[in-house]
């Protein structure tokens, strides 16, 4: 897949943790997005871990979309470049071994993609149940836009969106 880019949703099936796969689902169904050349790969994530390293490999650029902890409103969406990762250290995942550790890995093995965007919304910890809780629903849709408008303006070369 050498200079495409992927869309990669990390999560579980556990409240607001499968905010990534939410994303991912829509984006899936989004005439916008399949039309687009290249075509971003577009895979939902089970807790990988460190094994994110691996979805990095053979494209340009990968999209990330995660639910975070960082003492933000729920709900609020969060946008970084890989470089961005280290000014949020205090941001928790639920993942072990999580983004922020693969990217580290990923930079320190040579292969982290050219392009990398991560694109978090901000979980409710007390959400544990099997759907989004009202407020990342609610936001569900501008994180879609976003990540949609990001996958547009690097098939069409234009800058950053965020």
């Amino acid at each position: 897949m050498t200079g495409g880019f992927r869309i990669l949703g990390v999560g579980s099936p556990f409240g607001d943790d499968r905010a990534g796969w939410e994303a991912c689902t829509q984006l899936c169904a989004r005439s916008h997005v399949a039309a687009l050349v290249p075509e971003p790969e577009i895979r939902a994530l089970d807790r990988p871990g460190l094994l994110l390293v691996e979805q990095f490999a053979g494209t340009d650029g990968v999209i990330l979309i995660d639910a975070v902890r960082s003492g933000a409103a729920i709900g609020t969406i969060h946008c970084l470049d890989g470089d961005g990762l280290g000014r949020v250290r205090p941001w928790l995942s639920s993942h072990a071994g999580g983004v922020m550790e693969a990217v580290d890995l990923a930079r320190a093995l040579g292969c982290l993609p050219l392009r990398l965007r991560i694109f978090g919304i901000e979980a409710d910890p007390t959400n544990g149940r099997e759907f989004l809780s009202p407020a990342v629903s609610a936001a569900l849709p501008e994180l879609v836009r976003l990540v949609e408008d990001q996958a547009t303006a690097w098939v069409m070369r234009r800058p950053e969106t965020c």
